[in-house]
């Protein structure tokens, strides 16, 4: 069975997750980018399924295909991974299994299916409440054939669905949405999770003003740890809107600062003069 933890001791995603040679701290990375017509995509880090599925019933259809999922559990007397239908089982969950790797599950049960769920690699489709599962299963199958296209939308051939998700290492994330609300969710999302990383009490989510305002002039924003600072109840947050690269070390120029009143959870950016 699956241990079931404390849902309050939980960690971010920054908090699990280090990046040695920069401080050993977990920067936080957001890329947004249009893919198509009305369509979006994010590229972000440090976070996990779990943490973006809190926000996914407010954007996605009624139902989710998961697929693509790799982790490490596995039953004790046969030794064989166990499978993600039989996961869905233990926890009570309806799912409908058009495939041995492909379960479907109501969106809004989707942070029940992670709170405990030890992956490394996992893709989200979203689906309407009426759809068959062979065509939900066919959907799928194109949604794994664009993910190996350089650059190709994946929704741009599945007008059915409105939220593809793809993650790595369940801290990064890539996501495609037809509503870029739903993208700019995910940056405040990020934000909240990483001021709880420094001062580990209850966060608000920075209101959408801070995050439109900031997405106005830039596309990308880049915090390094080991330039932020708490000063008289204030955290300051250097931002770059340089993308971060893993691959090739930047010089990331400070644009603007976010700032975070931990006395009064006052949310403000301040850009660069």
């Amino acid at each position: 069975m699956l241990a079931r933890h404390d849902m309050n001791m939980k960690k971010s995603s920054f908090q699990v997750n280090r990046l040695y040679g920069l401080s050993g701290m977990f920067p936080l990375g957001f890329d947004l980018q249009q893919a198509g017509k009305g369509l979006w995509r994010a590229f972000l880090h440090a976070q996990s399924v779990s943490e973006a599925s809190e926000i996914l019933p407010m954007h996605a259809k009624e139902k989710i295909c998961i697929f693509s999922v790799h982790h490490n559990i596995y039953d004790p007397e046969s030794g064989e991974a166990v499978s993600l239908e039989q996961i869905a089982k233990q926890l009570g969950l309806s799912a409908v299994v058009p495939d041995k790797d492909v379960i479907l599950i109501n969106t809004t049960e989707l942070p029940l299916l992670l709170a405990d769920f030890n992956h490394y690699d996992m893709s989200l489709l979203d689906i309407g409440h009426d759809m068959h599962q062979d065509r939900a299963l066919d959907c799928v199958h194109k949604a794994i054939a664009a993910e190996s296209g350089q650059g190709q939308s994946v929704l741009d051939n599945i007008p059915s669905s409105d939220v593809y998700i793809k993650s790595h290492d369940d801290c990064y994330l890539f996501v495609e949405s037809r509503h870029i609300t739903h993208l700019k969710d995910h940056l405040r999302c990020l934000l909240k999770n990483y001021v709880f990383s420094k001062l580990e009490k209850s966060i608000s989510l920075p209101p959408p003003a801070i995050t439109d305002e900031y997405l106005f002039k830039n596309s990308s924003i880049t915090i390094l740890d080991e330039r932020i600072d708490l000063v008289i109840g204030i955290l300051r947050m250097p931002c770059s809107s340089e993308a971060f690269s893993f691959q090739q070390p930047g010089h990331y120029p400070v644009t603007a600062t976010i700032l975070y009143d931990t006395k009064t959870s006052h949310w403000r950016l301040d850009r660069q003069k």
